[in-house]
């Protein structure tokens, strides 16, 4: 083969598997990234008044985000409830095409139990506040899991304890001064169930660049095939 096309058959690969990494690395960038990250919220809250404590900003998530699942006033998913909060033909949150196996595509399977969040019963796998903080950080809402910001879950954190009766929750809560609240001040000997340290993040190979090592696997493949058929 005759340098020039050896050359030609050298440009045409480069350029092709280039075009292909790049495009895979483009569609990678515009994929959107979860709001917590992008540091945008999905919630659309009312005004609130410049003197809103962070409870009073939880109250509004929590009523946005968490009140369908785990009731107006904290008590959970019960009969009186969904009697209550939804019309006679979505009291039933496990029919068809709705929360159980053949939900829509954007929906989810619903637990038959879902926990209360506010009395005597609840909350007793948590110590402090900051545990608590710490778990539905990781773990909720149940459908769009670690979706809303830091300062949203600390705000969600301060209104669940306001709603179990605990009147020292500051009026801006942070970590340390979660880890102050205790859930349980009463509880004898409380014996908590530890929340478990969010797993590490292992560190990986981005998606677009295996997408463009494959791009170009297939590339060369062909090229080759072309090769020996043409020369």
């Amino acid at each position: 083969m005759t340098r020039w096309k050896q050359t030609l058959l050298f440009l045409l690969l480069f350029t092709t598997t280039w075009l292909l990494v790049l495009g895979q690395a483009e569609a990678q960038m515009n994929t959107p990234v979860p709001t917590s990250e992008a540091g945008e919220s999905w919630l659309t809250l009312p005004d609130m008044p410049e003197t809103a404590t962070h409870a009073n900003y939880g109250a509004e998530i929590y009523r946005l985000v968490c009140q369908d699942c785990h009731g107006g006033v904290g008590q959970g998913l019960t009969d009186e409830w969904r009697a209550e909060a939804f019309s006679p033909d979505d009291q039933n949150c496990w029919q068809s095409k709705c929360h159980n196996g053949t939900h829509p595509v954007d929906g989810f399977v619903l637990p038959k139990y879902v926990p209360p969040v506010a009395g005597e019963e609840a909350l007793v796998r948590f110590e402090t506040a900051f545990d608590l903080y710490n778990y539905i950080r990781e773990a909720m809402p149940y459908h769009n899991r670690g979706s809303l910001l830091d300062i949203e879950y600390l705000q969600l954190t301060a209104f669940i304890s306001e709603l179990n009766g605990l009147d020292q929750v500051p009026a801006a809560l942070d970590a340390m001064g979660a880890a102050e609240i205790v859930l349980h001040p009463n509880r004898p000997n409380p014996t908590p169930i530890p929340t478990p340290e969010p797993a590490p993040q292992q560190a990986t190979t981005p998606t677009w660049l295996w997408g463009g090592a494959v791009a170009a696997a297939l590339v060369l493949g062909g090229a080759g095939i072309l090769y020996r058929r043409l020369f």
